[in-house]
C-alpha cells in the first residue's frame, strides 16, 4: 500500500497537482512508519514529500523533511549504504538555493550541511566492493562474524516486531487487541535497544571493521583541523542536472559552487579527454588542451583565486572524474593546440592526491602510523595468462550447470604484459632490492602473494591488469590478474580480488599498480573499480597507492616511478604527492615525453604526507 500511495503521489507531482500529491505522500509516510518504523523505506517516503514541497514552493517544509530523512539514515547506516549519491540531488539543490539568499552565517551553515550531504550514499561498484570486503573479513574473524550475525539477527527481530505491530494497528478498531499491541511494542522497544547497544559494541570492539562499513561524514571544520598549511580538500560530486564542488582550506573556510555540468555531460567530456591518452592504436593521439581548460573552468574556475596559496590539493572525486587524473586539467588557455610543454597544467602549480572518501582523510591523519617495514621492495608481474590453456582444473571440467564462476579460460584471454618484467627489475635495482624480490611469470600467483610476508616491505608493486567489476562475466568486484594455477583443485583462477586484498597484512609506504586501465570494458569509465582496490589496500595496511589510469610504455613508467620513490626517500617531509609532482614535471620538460600520455597516467591515492 505504501508504494501505491507513492506512485499516486508521483503522478500528481508530475501534473503539478501538489495538494493531492502531498496527501498521497503523507499517507505513504504514515503507513510506512507504522509498518516498518524508521529506516530506508520511511526515509524514501519523506524524501518524496520533500521533493513535492520543494516544487510547490514550500522550501522550509522541504528542508525539514530532508533533514528528518538524513538523521534517520545516519542513525541506521546499514540503510544509508543502499542509497546512491544522486538520491540526494534534491537535497543539495535546495540547500544551494537557500544559501544564495541567506546571510553570511546562515549561508555558511547551509553549505556546510551540503558538504556533509555530498558524502552520503555510494555508487554501486564501490558499495559492492565494500560489502564483499566486509563479508569476507567477517567470515575470517570469528569474533567479528559472531558480532555481525548477532546484529543482523537483532535487526531482523526489530523489523519483524515493527511489521507485526503495524499490521495489528492497521486492523479495524473492533478487531484490534490492545494486549497484543502492548506485547509487540515491548518486543519492538527491546529489539531497538539491543540493536543500538550491539552496534555500538561492534564499532567499539572492531573499529577498523566499523570504519569500513559505517563511515561517518565529516563537516568542514573537522576536515580543516586535519589539513596542514597550504593544503586544501576538493570534493566534486556530479549530479543528474549539475555538479557540486566544495573547497575546504586549513583556515576553516568552505567555498562551494554549483557547476552547470551534469553527470552525463561530465562523462562525455572525460571520455573525450581520455581519447587523447589512448595509445592502443600505436600512434600518439592528439590531446585536447582546450577541452582540458574548459573543464577546469567549469569545475574550478570560480574557485581559482582560493587556490593561489595551495601547494597540495587533496581531491575526492566521484563518477567519471574517478577515471581522470586531475593533473590533466589546464588552468590557462593553451598558447597552441599541441604545445604540451607550454600548457598550464594544474600539476605545475600544486601537488595532487586523491582520496576515495572525505572520511578517509581522518583515517589516515589520525590513525596511520609510520611503517616499520625493513625491506625496500617486492614486486609481482608479467603473469602467465596463457598457462590457462594448459589444462582445465578438475573443478572447471565439472562446472557445467553450476553457479556463475570465472575460469582460467576467461583469464587466458587477457593480453600478456612481458614489458612489466623489465619494469619491476629496474625498480628493484634502483631501490636496492635483490632479484629474488621480483616474482614473475608462473610464480606470480595469488598463493605466492599471500605467502610473501608482505608486511616486511615498504613498497609492494603489482605490474598487471586491474580488472573492474563486470569486465569479465561473473566478476562482481575489482581484482588484480595473476597467474592461474591449473591441474589441481586449488580453486585459484588467478584473480586477487578486492576482498582478498583486504585480508593481506601490509605495512607499506606505497603500493604500486602499474598496468591499470580505468577506461574499463568497451571504453566505459571504470574509475570506481580503482577506488575499490584502493580501499582494500588501505584496509590491508598501505598508506598510499600509486596507480596508473592507462598503460604506458616501460621507459617513462620506470623513470616516473623510480624518481617518485627516490624523491620521497630523500625528502619525506615534502610528501608523496610532491615527489610524484617533481617526477611528472621532469617528464614534461623532456620534449619526447611532454605528451600527457607519458606523465599523467599515475595518480597518488591515499596519504601524501609522511606518517608522524
Amino acid at each position: 500500500m505504501g508504494k501505491t500511495h507513492e506512485r499516486l503521489a508521483e503522478v500528481h507531482r508530475r501534473r503539478r497537482e501538489f495538494g493531492p500529491a502531498r496527501s498521497q505522500a503523507q499517507a505513504a509516510i504514515e503507513l510506512n512508519r507504522s509498518l516498518f518504523g524508521e529506516g530506508r523505506i520511511l526515509a524514501e517516503s519523506l524524501m518524496l514529500l520533500a521533493t513535492i514541497e520543494t516544487e510547490a514552493g514550500q522550501s522550509q517544509q522541504a528542508l525539514d523533511l530532508w533533514r528528518q530523512a538524513k538523521e534517520m539514515l545516519l542513525n541506521d547506516r546499514a540503510t544509508l549504504a543502499q542509497l546512491r549519491p544522486e538520491d540526494f540531488d534534491g537535497y543539495l539543490t535546495l540547500l544551494f538555493a537557500l544559501a544564495d539568499s541567506a546571510d553570511t552565517t546562515q549561508r555558511n551553515a547551509l553549505l556546510d550541511e551540503a558538504f556533509i550531504v555530498s558524502q552520503l550514499g555510494q555508487r554501486p561498484a564501490a558499495g559492492s566492493a565494500v560489502t564483499q570486503m566486509a563479508a569476507r573479513l567477517a567470515e575470517k574473524d570469528p569474533a567479528v562474524r559472531d558480532a555481525v550475525r548477532q546484529l543482523q539477527d537483532t535487526l531482523k527481530a526489530r523489523q519483524d516486531a515493527q511489521y507485526a505491530l503495524g499490521l495489528e494497528q492497521s486492523k479495524p478498531f473492533q478487531e484490534r487487541s490492545s494486549a497484543q499491541e502492548e506485547v509487540l511494542k515491548t518486543q519492538l522497544r527491546t529489539a531497538s535497544e539491543q540493536y543500538q547497544q550491539q552496534e555500538e559494541r561492534l564499532l567499539a570492539q572492531f573499529p577498523r571493521y566499523g570504519r569500513l562499513v559505517t563511515p561517518t561524514p565529516l563537516n568542514a571544520a573537522a576536515v580543516a583541523k586535519l589539513l596542514r598549511r597550504h593544503e586544501a580538500l576538493l570534493r566534486i560530486l556530479p549530479g543528474n542536472d549539475a555538479s557540486w564542488v566544495f573547497l575546504v582550506k586549513a583556515d576553516g573556510s568552505l567555498q562551494a559552487i554549483t557547476a552547470t555540468l551534469s553527470a552525463q555531460q561530465l562523462t562525455a567530456q572525460v571520455e573525450r579527454l581520455r581519447i587523447g591518452v589512448d595509445g592502443r592504436s600505436g600512434q600518439l593521439p592528439d590531446f585536447d588542451l582546450t577541452l582540458a581548460h574548459q573543464l577546469y573552468q567549469q569545475l574550478l574556475g570560480p574557485l581559482d583565486p582560493a587556490l593561489s596559496d595551495i601547494k597540495h590539493l587533496i581531491v575526492v572525486p566521484a563518477g567519471a572524474l574517478l577515471s581522470l587524473p586531475p593533473a590533466l586539467l589546464v588552468r590557462q588557455p593553451p598558447p597552441a593546440p599541441h604545445d604540451y610543454q607550454a600548457a598550464a597544467w594544474l600539476i605545475r602549480d600544486m601537488a595532487l592526491s586523491l582520496l576515495p572518501s572525505v572520511v578517509a582523510l581522518e583515517q589516515f591523519r589520525q590513525l596511520a602510523g609510520a611503517s616499520q617495514a625493513r625491506q625496500s621492495f617486492i614486486g609481482f608481474g608479467d603473469p602467465s595468462f596463457s598457462i590457462a590453456h594448459d589444462a582445465p582444473t578438475d573443478e572447471e571440467s565439472t562446472a557445467t550447470g553450476q553457479a556463475c564462476r570465472i575460469t582460467t579460460a576467461d583469464i587466458s584471454r587477457l593480453a600478456p604484459l612481458p614489458e612489466t618484467a623489465n619494469e619491476l627489475r629496474s625498480l628493484a635495482k634502483t631501490l636496492g632490492a635483490t632479484s629474488s624480490r621480483v616474482v614473475l611469470g608462473r610464480q606470480a600467483t595469488v598463493s605466492s602473494v599471500e605467502a610473501s610476508s608482505l608486511a616486511h616491505y615498504r613498497i609492494v608493486a603489482f605490474a598487471t591488469h586491474a580488472l573492474l567489476a563486470g569486465e569479465l562475466d561473473c566478476l562482481s568486484e575489482p581484482a588484480l590478474a595473476l597467474t592461474p594455477q591449473t591441474g589441481a583443485k586449488t580453486g585459484d583462477n588467478g584473480l586477487l580480488s578486492a576482498s582478498a586484498i583486504a585480508e593481506l597484512k601490509l605495512d607499506a609506504e606505497w603500493v604500486l599498480l602499474s598496468a591499470c586501465n580505468t577506461a574499463g570494458a568497451g571504453n566505459s569509465l571504470g574509475g570506481e573499480g580503482l577506488s575499490g582496490l584502493a580501499t582494500a589496500f588501505f584496509y590491508a595496511g598501505s598508506r598510499a597507492l600509486l596507480a596508473s589510469h592507462w598503460s604506458v610504455v616501460s621507459k617513462p613508467t620506470v623513470f616516473l616511478t623510480t624518481h617518485t620513490f627516490e624523491a620521497f626517500r630523500k625528502t619525506p617531509a615534502n610528501g608523496r604527492a610532491e615527489a610524484l609532482r617533481q617526477a611528472q614535471l621532469a617528464l614534461i620538460e623532456q620534449p619526447n615525453w611532454a605528451h600527457p600520455i607519458f606523465w599523467a597516467a599515475f595518480t597518488l591515492i591515499g596519504e601524501s604526507s609522511p606518517s608522524p
